[in-house]
């Protein structure tokens, strides 16, 4: 590394990405995937990918100060233009061309191995939370316990039995 070389920033890997594209901004926006490798080295950002218009290639710059990042989206025909905030969530803005603007969200893509280990937590999850519902199935209704109503009242042992 030389010295004016900066180390990576974890919230901009080199390597694969995905996300997506929307011609308008707001839930009912259908999204379009992309996908892409990306390489962030010293404050600049170059590419391919390739999405549901054509592969294309990525040119742009990041800012570690202001989390933020211009890119653009060059097609054989055409540029789209990108402006985007940098957070935990990756990288999301809007794009512009001709007029046209819309949003975007690209993130890192995970790795078969980080994609296995977040599938076993899953499942173990999963495994506990039946194990929960079990036990929850297997309590007891109140009227079957009756030294839990002990030192009640008759009034307050009568609405107990009445939601039972």
């Amino acid at each position: 590394m030389s010295a004016a070389a900066q180390p990576p920033h974890p919230l901009l890997p080199s390597g694969d990405w995905e996300g997506f594209y929307v011609y308008q901004q707001g839930p009912g926006s259908e999204q379009h995937k992309m996908e892409m490798r990306l390489d962030f080295e010293n404050g600049i950002i170059s590419g391919s990918g390739s999405d549901d218009v054509a592969g294309h290639s990525w040119r742009g710059n990041y800012d570690l100060k202001s989390m933020s990042c211009e890119m653009a989206k060059i097609y054989p025909t055409h540029t789209v233009n990108y402006q985007g905030s940098i957070d935990e969530n990756g990288i999301w803005g809007t794009w512009q061309m001709h007029g046209w603007t819309g949003g975007f969200h690209i993130w890192p893509k995970k790795q078969k191995k980080e994609e296995e280990a977040h599938k076993e937590t899953l499942e173990m999850k999963l495994v506990e939370v039946k194990k929960l519902q079990n036990n929850f199935v297997n309590i007891p209704k109140i009227s079957a316990c009756p030294t839990i109503l002990e030192g009640y009242g008759d009034q307050q042992r009568n609405k107990v039995k009445k939601l039972t």
